[in-house]
């Protein structure tokens, strides 16, 4: 791998620059530890002061550079409405936008841009790995956007299979809704049977509709076809359409994910690749080393497809660290396999550049909060000084970070739009509580939270912001407000539903007292910043009773499912289903695609019950979900209950 980065970057860096980046590249970048890497960058250091060159630009050629990196960036395709897609869209579709992808430009950020693109111009298959929030998700798709290349981010998780990743014969799902369908079935099956003499599926179901010899059965037919057409004739034609579609070709052969991607030459991203089975992730072992996927799910003779020369087929993978839960040992040999890169957490100061420049946090505010709280608090999880008496602990991670600096940003820019501009003092106040709410909410105990508020009064000196306890950070709303088409809860608005039959009816019994309103304001300032809401508690703590209520007062749909140890993912997204005709599949989808178009409540309780949630990735993070018949975008309310990981509630998995 070493010789062959020589090879390509000679040209462009020179032979010593190229050896120093070629050894980074394949060694360096998959050292785990900071104290590894330090002595590593000594070792090439000194290994390269001992290379003497009369030269010392000695390799570089300006025109085979340029050659190389035409190979490396082939000009796109023109990308036309894709009819074969199994996702019912263009490919055009798959770009992500550049908008969605913006990263602030850090050191470290621009040096895994470089990694991962030096990766894409080899065509190296790159596994990012890492802890949660380490942008190893973001790049791959920050370049896709910037490289107008079609993305597709598969979330892999315990139930994924072969048949997913390379294909298989699912039902056929056919729609025939109007008499246009219905021409265009039996014509297309006419000319078939007429081009290559073989009439014997088209009279399988002819013949029980029309009496005679072929010859007299194919003459009422096209007379049928040509018109006027009877009411009769129209029937008799509807009927043949069904009974070819679903007849003798119920189960229809279809791509899988990876098999798609290499057909289409376009980018695909395994998220969580060691969230499969073990041997789904061993199926690649072979197309890794080969370069050739063999395709024997067919029956008959095996299909090979490889991805195309010259072309921008890239494949790319994401792992948490394989000590997370529910996470398999990826083998030696599949892990050599790969390009390892490993991308640890963003320097303090970076992150703090982050949330300043994303989100307009004052540069004072956003260095005293990563490095004197967040930085404090990660440590405190990762050491188990807080958390010690939960089998799951806590994550602490750059995403909460975010969370706080753009919930900051949403309740500054309302103030503003209102007429009333909060002045420092009030600036300084939002961010201690919007801290509290995120870093706070999470804690399970009230000295953890006392804690947690200890550690951000001596980060930010609150007290010049007025508070005096952490009681003074919180919100105690004393109603709902209906006020017509939204509700407001505390200085949080959200727009009503259109009602639905999924409304819920709330509890005679329910009575929402003060710490019922200061929950739920919890609860809606996350909806209203499009929060995916897990509501951790124990039994009878009324976290389905205050979401229900919640979502009542919003006049909107809130499809429920209580997840179980059995619950297979068709029942949260869908799966086939026995139609109104012999033959006939139905692909009826569940409740969280509706609910993402609608943007209406998706509930799941028991939500620790499943290993299964992990599925829910790339609705979660990208707004979108894969059915075997079409890409669902949109983002839901998505709420989730759960009892703690702890021996009093046997059969919990650890998210």
């Amino acid at each position: 791998a070493w010789a062959r980065f020589l090879r390509f970057f000679t040209p462009s860096l020179g032979v010593s620059e190229a050896l120093r980046a070629g050894a980074a590249y394949v060694y360096g970048d998959r050292l785990e530890s900071e104290t590894e890497r330090a002595a590593f960058d000594r070792e090439l250091a000194s290994a390269l002061a001992a290379l003497k060159l009369a030269v010392p630009g000695h390799g570089k050629d300006a025109a085979l550079a340029s050659e190389l990196l035409r190979l490396a960036e082939p000009a796109p395709e023109t990308l036309k409405d894709d009819e074969d897609s199994p996702f019912r869209v263009p490919l055009s579709a798959l770009i992500p936008s550049k908008e969605s992808t913006v990263l602030v430009l850090t050191p470290t950020t621009l040096r895994r841009i470089e990694a991962a693109y030096r990766a894409f111009a080899m065509r190296d298959y790159a596994l990012l790995l890492g802890p949660p929030a380490t942008e190893k998700s973001a790049i791959p798709k920050y370049l896709a956007a910037e490289n107008g290349m079609p993305y597709l981010a598969v979330t892999m998780h315990p139930g994924i299979g072969t048949f997913e990743l390379v294909g298989g014969f699912r039902p056929k799902v056919v729609a025939i809704s109007a008499p246009s369908d219905v021409e265009r079935i039996v014509k297309t099956r006419l000319a078939e049977a007429e081009s290559s003499g073989d009439h014997s599926e088209l009279i399988e179901s002819a013949s029980r509709i029309y009496k005679g010899d072929l010859n007299e059965v194919l003459t009422a037919l096209r007379a049928d076809l040509a018109g006027p057409r009877s009411k009769e004739a129209a029937r008799r034609l509807n009927t043949l359409a069904h009974g070819l579609e679903y007849g003798a070709s119920s189960l229809v052969w279809q791509d899988g994910y990876l098999t798609y991607a290499i057909k289409r030459d376009i980018w695909i991203a395994f998220e969580e690749i060691n969230a499969a089975p073990t041997e789904s992730q061993e199926f690649l072992n072979d197309f890794m080393r080969t370069r050739r996927l063999v395709i024997t799910q067919k029956l008959g003779k095996p299909e090979v497809i490889e991805p195309r020369s010259g072309g921008r087929f890239m494949l790319w993978a994401t792992m948490n660290p394989e000590t997370d839960p529910n996470r398999e040992v990826l083998s030696q040999t599949l892990k050599n396999r790969w390009r390892v890169k490993h991308f640890g957490d963003l320097p303090s100061f970076e992150q703090a550049e982050i949330i300043e420049k994303k989100y307009g946090l004052p540069t004072t505010e956003a260095l005293a909060l990563v490095q004197n709280f967040h930085k404090e608090m990660r440590r405190q999880a990762r050491d188990r000084v807080i958390g010690d008496q939960w089998r799951d602990g806590y994550e602490i991670n750059l995403r909460h970070l975010m969370r706080v600096a753009r919930r900051w940003r949403y309740f500054v820019d309302q103030e503003t739009e209102v007429g009333r501009p909060p002045d420092a003092k009030r600036r300084l106040f939002l961010l201690g509580r919007e801290a509290y709410s995120v870093y706070g909410g999470m804690m399970r105990t009230d000295n953890e939270r006392a804690g947690v508020y200890v550690q951000l009064d001596q980060a930010l000196r609150l007290s010049g912001a007025g508070v005096r306890s952490a009681s003074d950070l919180l919100v105690r709303p004393d109603l709902i407000e209906d006020l017509g088409d939204r509700i407001r809860i505390g200085d949080v608005e959200l727009p009503k539903g259109k009602g639905g039959p999924f409304v819920p009816r709330p509890n005679p019994d329910y009575l929402a007292d003060a710490a019922v309103y200061q929950r739920l304001y919890e609860y809606a300032k996350s909806l209203a910043l499009g929060e995916p809401l897990l509501i951790m508690g124990d039994s009878a703590a009324g976290k389905t009773s205050d979401l229900e209520y919640l979502f009542f007062r919003l006049n909107m749909n809130l499809r429920y499912k209580n997840l179980d140890t059995d619950t297979a993912i068709e029942e949260v997204v869908g799966g086939y289903a026995a139609g109104r005709r012999r033959g006939e599949f139905v692909f009826r989808e569940g409740l969280l695609p509706t609910a993402m178009e609608e943007g209406s409540g998706a509930f799941l309780d028991e939500f620790n019950l499943n290993p299964l949630v992990e599925w829910l990735n790339t609705v979660i993070d990208d707004g979108r979900l894969y059915l075997p018949e079409r890409i669902v975008s949109g983002r839901p309310y998505l709420v989730a209950a759960a009892n703690p990981p702890d021996p009093r509630y046997p059969g919990r998995v650890l998210l």
